[in-house]
């Protein structure tokens, strides 16, 4: 359905050898309805370019025919052809588990989605909250409910199948009500496009596409999310939730529209906590860091260390007085404080990004 001319140029002084090119651009949901793609063709050049649809095999390949004056002063038309195929994409979580403040990387595979060789392909989240396409990768403004699908969706995230989207401010909060802390107020990330997710090509023409974003504590669920009782307008932790990821490829290997996606979990961990030793010395200080005693019987269950004998005792007595004096400075050892070392191990409780927790 298109004549692309190939403006091929000799390869050297008298080779007798005539090279050209051919780049071809994949239609996808976002670039479909883009004048840009089609104004931007150069059709006739010594790289031209032209557009595939869907999968150009077999029959249908692109064909490059030359005119050939023969030595027999007849032309003959020569030809050769190679296949412009679609390809089916996949995306992958870099993990099958995750904790709250973890790192997710995203990579999506998928060579349709290298639609111009000479650059690093960039795909967006949607930022305008009136959009059907709302915090999901993709572009705004375009068609939805077409009888083959929906236009300007290319991936989004959810958590047990309900959208990742940005609540409008003030309708979600940690009670459900106005009172409570709103999800803007905690400093968690309320939704994809809040988490600055990109998808970035990693080369100019490699097709494979990755972003990241930080699993935030909590989100609030939208609605149809059929795990949440309490429906949404209550902010809901991440931890115990499944993470999904869906990319809608435009065009698979067979030039259909299908929708592939992976999943994680966000757990918890079991903690633990310890001490730095088995087995402790007795600790031991001097009067002034005890109460005063009410008998004779002390300094039991009191940790003094006399120096001697008389140490314990006042104005003479070799028992302690009721007054709960012992001695004066200089009788007894000085205090010896023990420092006790605990150690919590928790993932669960590193949630900064960077810095300590």
């Amino acid at each position: 359905n298109q004549i692309i001319r190939i403006e091929v140029e000799e390869s050297g002084d008298n080779t007798s050898t005539f090279e050209g090119s051919l780049e071809y651009i994949m239609v996808n949901q976002i670039n479909i309805l883009d004048p840009a793609t089609y104004t931007n063709l150069a059709p006739i050049d010594d790289d031209p370019t032209f557009i595939v649809i869907e999968d150009l095999t077999d029959e249908d390949s692109p064909r490059v025919n030359y005119l050939d004056l023969g030595a027999d002063g007849v032309s003959t038309q020569i030809a050769a052809q190679e296949e412009a195929p679609s390809h089916s994409g996949i995306v992958s979580f870099d993990g099958d588990s995750y904790k709250i403040a973890d790192t997710v990387t995203i990579t999506v595979e998928d060579l349709d989605l290298n639609v111009d060789s000479d650059l690093i392909d960039i795909y967006t989240v949607v930022a305008d909250p009136t959009d059907d396409v709302f915090d999901q990768v993709g572009k705004a403004g375009l068609l939805t409910d077409l009888s083959f699908g929906d236009l300007g969706k290319v991936l989004d995230i959810t958590f047990d199948d309900g959208g990742w989207v940005t609540p409008a401010i003030g309708t979600c909060s940690s009670d459900g009500t106005t009172t409570g802390t709103m999800l803007e107020a905690t400093g968690a990330d309320t939704g994809l496009g809040a988490t600055g997710f990109t998808l970035i090509e990693t080369g100019q023409d490699t097709g494979i596409l990755v972003g990241d974003f930080q699993v935030p504590t909590v989100y609030c669920p939208t609605a149809g999310t059929t795990t949440v009782p309490d429906g949404p307008g209550l902010t809901r932790t991440t931890t115990g939730l499944d993470i999904e990821v869906n990319y809608v490829d435009f065009r698979d290997a067979s030039g259909e529209i299908i929708e592939v996606g992976d999943s994680a979990g966000i757990r918890a961990n079991t903690g633990s906590v310890s001490l730095d030793r088995t087995v402790y010395p007795v600790p031991f200080g001097v009067p002034s860091d005890f109460k005063a005693v009410t008998d004779s019987n002390s300094p039991e269950g009191r940790s003094i260390f006399p120096i001697h004998q008389t140490g314990l005792a006042a104005d003479g007595d070799t028992t302690i007085g009721a007054d709960g004096t012992a001695g004066t400075q200089g009788e007894f050892l000085p205090n010896g404080d023990l420092a006790l070392h605990i150690r919590v191990n928790d993932p669960d409780f590193d949630i900064s990004a960077t810095g300590e927790d």
